[in-house]
């Protein structure tokens, strides 16, 4: 009953989108079923949490810990693209681990706002995060690269602990994605390999016909690099405090809203809130 029908609508897509998908790092639903009152969804358990938020727990963090995590989400989107779906909505909180402490098997999920699309076709649907949408949603027009971007952002933060587009509000952060400039800063990047900067660069191409697509970036030199030789781990220890402090800016937020939406508001106000 407090579903209005665009919310039911995006609930019906979420829930055909993940059970045509069958992937290790995808989220699985097994089955839904519906009464009068009710829409129960059965997924798989995952158990794991956030993959922030169990970063932050570590005591160290390296660039082959990086690779693991990003190889498993360019073989998630891989996938997806080759069933023409796009995600549409790329950030850290739609990545979980299925069990805690283990970044050997995590999990993509929400695809609330994915979409089936067509080859050639561009879509134009204004959705994302301000961090991690590609500067070509922002005008409206895109076609699935846009999560290749998103998730360049997430390698970007994960290797340095700094977003490439920052700013003191949304439409500063928007303004510096719509640019595509970020540079390396020596004090974040002087411990990533080469290989690691290359990868980023090509997923971060303004240009979304020029951008890496996932299979491509899965057969990027640094997974061979870093996890299939002698790679000198070196630990990133102030992308690992740089993570720390990103993530509890995040959480303070969503805390502080959480609050007001929850303790302070009548519900007619809350969705103007929310935005």
């Amino acid at each position: 009953k407090k579903l209005d029908d665009k919310e039911l609508k995006s609930l019906a897509n979420e829930i055909l989108i993940i059970k045509k998908l069958d992937h290790p790092n995808i989220v699985k639903i097994f089955e839904e079923y519906e009464d009068s009152k009710y829409l129960y969804i059965v997924t798989e358990c995952i158990n794991g949490g956030e993959l922030f938020d169990e970063l932050v727990k570590r005591k160290n963090f390296t660039e082959k810990d990086c690779a693991t995590i990003i190889k498993q989400m360019l073989q998630a989107l891989s996938h997806i693209h080759g069933k023409d779906i796009a995600h549409k909505d790329l950030k850290p909180e739609n990545i979980l681990l299925e069990e805690k402490g283990d970044i050997n098997r995590v999990k993509l999920i929400d695809f609330g706002t994915a979409q089936k699309f067509e080859r050639n076709e561009k879509m134009s649907s204004m959705i994302g995060t301000p961090y991690y949408v590609a500067p070509e949603v922002l005008k409206g027009r895109y076609d699935e690269k846009c999560d290749i971007w998103g998730l360049g952002v997430i390698m970007f933060i994960l290797l340095s602990g700094t977003p490439p587009f920052n700013g003191a509000d949304d439409s500063e952060i928007m303004e510096k994605v719509s640019r595509g400039e970020y540079r390396y800063r020596p004090d974040k990047w002087d411990e990533v390999s080469e290989e690691a900067k290359d990868l980023i660069d090509q997923m971060l191409i303004i240009t979304p016909s020029e951008r890496i697509s996932a299979m491509e970036a899965l057969n990027h030199e640094w997974f061979d690099t870093v996890l299939e030789s002698d790679f000198d781990e070196v630990k990133l220890k102030d992308a690992f405090k740089g993570l720390k402090e990103f993530k509890s800016r995040q959480k303070m937020q969503q805390a502080a809203l959480g609050y007001i939406i929850s303790q302070l508001t009548a519900k007619e106000d809350t969705k103007e809130l929310d935005e």
